[in-house]
């Protein structure tokens, strides 16, 4: 059965078209919308902070809510990159496709889980007044888990009269089905939606509005673990032992421990670190005949493999920029010019210190941030300047050719001879000076991220100098660098904005400034470890609260 061939609207359609962080507006009153808690404003309506489940929420959340079922595989549409990151709510356009795909999403689960009641119905009624019992039970308990929240007295009525003239033409199973479908389809369920406690009084421009205690819970869940909260925090938020700062750390404490939130960091950090860049690596056969899918595939598990151990295992920052270890097997050993390591499964080993140092000389990020054939000054630099340092250079003027320059084997020149002439006038030039300048201290790895001394036979010069920083000077190599942004609070700073903006899906011109750097001084003052800096980050009265702008 489908909603759309029985003639439901799907009732998050209007609320969708609403989609941004701050926005006002009234939810849509059909069944699967309306009656929620919010933050009463003086028209009438309910000022909501909407983020859009990501991609990876959604699979993570209907799995949860469907533990003993094997769910089809569901397909949904690419999502926006908004200042390198996909949670940003002022991305999270909606568009006819992603209507389509979402209610295709539900029909497929719907379908699914009715071909096999057991696998989401607790109960098997014989009669219409077992039924009806069943119905709302289910629809309280489901509800609650889908909303992140008890339903309200009149969404558990506008569900159960859904049921009921569903199942008036069709067998239990499939009006259960149908109820599902609507739930998925909620905006209290495709989004979080964030109104603050009903308690607070009317709200004008630039309020801020604290969260309910299961608003908290829901931000909490999916900051940590990408998904749903689970029965303990949802008792949390029953007993509302989510209101203080300390309440919310015990929580947050206890999450951390949990394998949702390695996986849920080891996202931030792909995206932090522009790790897409790894994704299908391909290099140009003639110049690296010994890369093979296989090999690509191993350097960039190698990569996140490490990103991961700096994160959870050292739980450090300093780790991550200046760990002298990596994980290699026989076929990626040899781009860290080691020995095989009598393996085919990734092994940790020390590299070489003079050479190697933390996640940005890890051959693997080094390769996607390079060409088919040579490696790029700018893609390198770019990814110091946005990711450690939050001074993104403003984007190419239009029209402008960014190719690098191709070689001219006749005329032999360094990679870096090509950019230092090809950037040296013109209007890219004032950016280039400076990001060419960082990507330049990785001129001593090629586009594989091995080392090396020379480039097309002429010796490598990896001078390079930081210009507009707190750690500002000149210095050869890419290990001098890493100490640099170690010692910079600049870079301790940045790191804390991005979790934070990242936490919130908010993009950098949403970002409390005084709220980063509250959250930068207690991460550099505990020794710069991210386990501290996401707890400061819940901790903080920006994250457990909503800002209202009218």
């Amino acid at each position: 059965m489908s909603m759309h061939s029985r003639g439901w609207a799907p009732g998050w359609l209007a609320v969708g078209l609403l989609s941004g962080v701050a926005c006002v507006g009234k939810i849509d009153n059909t069944v699967g919308g309306g009656g929620g808690p919010g933050a009463a404003l003086g028209n009438g309506t309910l000022a909501y902070a909407m983020v859009r489940l990501t991609n990876n929420q959604y699979l993570n959340t209907v799995q949860d809510l469907f533990p003993g079922a094997t769910l089809p595989a569901l397909t949904l549409p690419n999502e926006n990159v908004i200042d390198g990151f996909t949670n940003a709510a002022s991305g999270q356009t909606v568009t006819s496709l992603l209507v389509s795909d979402y209610q295709s999403a539900a029909e497929a689960i719907a379908q699914t889980l009715t071909a096999t009641p057991s696998s989401f119905l607790s109960c098997t009624p014989t009669t219409t007044a077992d039924e009806n019992s069943c119905a709302q039970s289910f629809i309280a308990a489901f509800g609650k888990s889908a909303y992140r929240r008890p339903l309200t007295t009149a969404e558990a009525t506008r569900f159960f009269n859904f049921y009921q003239v569903d199942r008036a033409s069709d067998t239990f199973p499939v009006a259960m089905g149908a109820v599902v479908q609507v739930f998925l389809q909620s905006p209290y369920f495709v989004y979080r939606l964030e109104g603050g406690q009903t308690s607070s009084p009317a709200q004008t421009g630039g309020a801020s509005v604290p969260l309910s205690a299961y608003e908290v819970a829901s931000r909490l869940s999916y900051f940590l673990t990408n998904s749903m909260p689970d029965s303990t925090l949802m008792a949390a938020a029953d007993a509302n032992l989510l209101q203080t700062a300390d309440q919310v750390e015990t929580q947050a404490r206890r999450l951390l421990m949990g394998d949702r939130a390695r996986a849920a960091a080891a996202t931030f950090n792909y995206q932090w670190l522009n790790m897409v860049k790894m994704e299908g690596l391909t290099k140009d056969a003639t110049a690296f005949p010994s890369m093979t899918p296989q090999i690509a595939q191993a350097l960039h598990d190698s990569t996140v493999q490490f990103a991961d151990y700096a994160f959870w295992i050292q739980d450090s920052l300093a780790a991550m920029l200046t760990d002298t270890h990596a994980f290699v097997n026989d076929s990626i050993a040899p781009y860290y010019g080691l020995q095989p390591v009598g393996s085919s499964t990734l092994q940790m080993v020390s590299v070489d210190p003079t050479q190697r140092a933390g996640i940005l000389t890890q051959a693997g990020l080094l390769a996607g941030l390079a060409g088919p054939v040579d490696d790029s000054p700018v893609q390198r630099g770019l990814l110091i300047l946005n990711s450690f340092l939050c001074a993104a250079p403003p984007p190419p003027p239009a029209g402008v050719n960014t190719t690098p320059p191709a070689f001219d084997p006749s005329t032999p020149m360094t990679t870096r001879q090509r950019m230092e002439t090809e950037h040296a006038v013109g209007s890219c030039a004032a950016c280039h000076a400076e990001m060419d300048s960082i990507g330049f201290a990785f001129e001593n790895y090629d586009a594989v991220g091995a080392w090396r001394t020379t480039d097309s036979g002429l010796p490598v010069d990896a001078s390079s100098t930081l210009t507009g920083t707190d750690v500002d000077g000149s210095f050869t190599g890419a290990l001098p660098l890493t100490q640099k942004l170690l010692q910079s609070n600049q870079v301790a700073q940045c790191v804390s904005y991005e979790w934070l903006r990242y936490a919130l899906g908010l993009d950098s011109s949403q970002v409390d400034l005084s709220a980063a750097a509250s959250v930068a001084a207690t991460f550099e003052s505990t020794g710069l470890a991210f386990s501290e800096l996401l707890v400061a980050i819940v901790r903080s009265d920006f994250f457990r609260s909503i800002q209202v702008s009218m």
